[in-house]
């Protein structure tokens, strides 16, 4: 444990209840209230502001990090000074489970990742990318078998909720070993759908 001082701390008595609870326990904190955004073992200083608590990360003198009033986490993950990914815990648990990611920074989230089984594990199974940037996702990545590989690819390129493409690779070799195309199966051999190359 590293000598560290709360700047949000102040003189006065504390008074705190083992009924209170705090929305910083959801970024990694310790029982002194000690929060390590980036899980890198070392303490990230925070500094309140209107918004919530700012953290620098990466200690370059700039907060890249901000614990909001209501539990999310906003990360700047290039360091240009544009929040672009949000993470909350949706199911409550103390485990963010949930980051939206703003990819280009447009003002419109273009993936979301998900602990989709709702286990806890902070493990990502579930992936959604809106590729063509009309605001509705169109890409689906999912680890289905739950086994830390993605395994099931689905894209609805025209958004309609009927996937037209879908990829599976149920031995994890990176080769799909599954496709399908409109609800049609397609059969192995060269070229697509047994067709010659």
């Amino acid at each position: 444990m590293n000598d560290y001082d709360d700047p949000t701390a102040t003189e006065e008595e504390d008074t705190t209840t083992e009924e209170d609870t705090s929305t910083e326990d959801d970024a990694a904190a310790d029982d002194s209230g000690l929060v390590d955004i980036n899980g890198d073992g070392v303490y990230d200083e925070g500094m309140e502001t209107d918004d919530g608590t700012a953290y620098d990360t990466n200690n370059d003198g700039v907060a890249d990090a901000l614990v909001t009033d209501d539990g999310s986490l906003l990360m700047d993950s290039d360091g240009n000074g544009i929040y672009d990914t949000q993470m909350t815990d949706a199911d409550g648990n103390g485990v963010y489970d949930t980051a939206e990611m703003d990819l280009n920074e447009d003002g419109v989230v273009d993936q979301v990742a998900t602990d989709a089984d709702g286990d806890g594990d902070n493990a990502i199974d579930t992936v959604q990318t809106d590729t063509d940037g009309d605001g509705t996702m169109d890409t689906t990545v999912q680890d289905t078998n739950l086994d830390g590989v993605a395994d099931t690819t689905t894209i609805d390129a025209d958004a309609d909720g009927t996937p037209e493409s879908t990829f599976t690779d149920s031995n994890a070799d990176g080769v799909a070993d599954d496709v399908t195309y409109e609800d049609k199966e397609v059969d192995a051999g060269p070229g697509l759908g047994g067709q010659s190359s």
